[in-house]
C-alpha cells in the first residue's frame, strides 16, 4: 500500500508538474454517450502513473470513486492521481464510474501516450494536445515502457463492466472514427491507415485483435484479444486505437 507520506509527495509533484498551462484542446462540449480516453505506455514509475491519472481526471472532469483494475502499487497511484485533481476539476462531464486499467507489457517499448475522444478520434500530439499533455509526453521521451495504462469515461451513462450488453469494436485514428463493428458480427478483417503504415484488425468469435502491424515493436499485436467494455488496444507509433464499447 502507498503510505500517507508517499501519497502527499506524489500528489504534490503531480499538481506542481501538471497544474498550469491547460488549453481548451480539442475536446469540445460533450454530448450524451461521448467518451474521452487516455492510453499510456509507461515505465514502472509511481510519479508517472500518478501524473497521467491526474491529467485524465482533470481533463475529463470526472467525479466520484473510479473503478481501478490494477495491482498494487499502481492502484494506489491511480487513486492518488484521481484525488489530486478532485478540487480543480471543471463542472462534471463524465459519468461514474471512470475506468482505469494498468497491466504489464509483454516486452519493453518506447514510452508514449495516446489521447482520444468521440469528436476528434486519436489526438495529434503537435496540434491537439493540451500543454499538460504535451509536457507529460516530453517527460516520457527516452524512457522504456513496461506497463500499459488506460483510462476511459463516458458522458451520461456508466461503463458496462459486465457481459450482457451488445458490444462494438470502435476503431479510431488521427482522422477520427474509422469503423464501428459489432462483436457479434461474422468474421471481419480490415486494414487501417496510420501514421507509419497499416494496422490489420481482426474481429472473430466476439473478440477483436491486431493481426498485423507496420510498427517496429509489434506490441499492439500482443495487447489483445479484447472483448469487454472499456478495454483498449493502442498502437502509439501508428496512432491507431481500438476500444470496446457497449450499447
Amino acid at each position: 500500500m502507498i503510505t500517507r507520506r508517499d501519497f502527499f509527495r506524489l500528489t504534490g509533484l503531480a499538481a506542481a508538474a501538471l497544474g498550469t498551462g491547460y488549453t481548451a484542446g480539442k475536446w469540445i462540449a460533450p454530448a450524451e454517450g461521448d467518451r474521452f480516453s487516455i492510453s499510456g505506455f509507461l515505465p514502472a514509475d509511481r510519479e508517472t502513473v500518478t501524473g497521467l491519472a491526474t491529467i485524465f481526471s482533470r481533463r475529463a472532469g470526472a467525479s466520484g470513486q473510479p473503478v481501478i483494475l490494477a495491482a498494487s502499487p499502481w492502484k494506489e497511484c491511480i487513486l492518488a492521481g484521481s484525488r489530486a485533481a478532485a478540487g480543480e476539476r471543471p463542472a462534471k462531464r463524465l459519468a461514474e464510474p471512470v475506468l482505469f486499467r494498468m497491466a504489464p507489457l509483454p516486452q519493453g517499448m518506447p514510452a508514449d501516450i495516446l489521447v482520444a475522444d468521440a469528436h476528434t478520434g486519436v489526438y495529434r500530439p503537435d496540434a491537439d494536445f493540451t500543454v499538460a499533455m504535451a509536457e507529460f509526453r516530453r517527460g516520457l521521451q527516452g524512457k522504456t515502457a513496461t506497463h500499459f495504462f488506460s483510462a476511459e469515461g463516458r458522458v451520461g451513462g456508466s461503463m458496462h463492466l459486465f457481459a450482457g450488453s451488445e458490444r462494438y469494436a470502435v476503431i479510431e485514428s488521427e482522422k477520427g472514427i474509422v469503423d464501428r463493428i459489432p462483436l457479434a458480427a461474422s468474421y471481419r478483417s480490415i486494414s487501417v491507415d496510420g501514421a507509419q503504415g497499416k494496422t490489420g484488425i481482426e474481429i472473430a468469435d466476439g473478440m477483436v485483435s491486431v493481426h498485423s502491424a507496420s510498427c517496429r515493436n509489434q506490441l499492439c499485436r500482443h495487447l489483445g484479444p479484447i472483448s469487454q467494455d472499456g478495454q483498449l488496444i493502442a498502437c502509439a507509433p501508428n496512432r491507431v486505437m481500438i476500444r470496446i464499447e457497449a450499447a
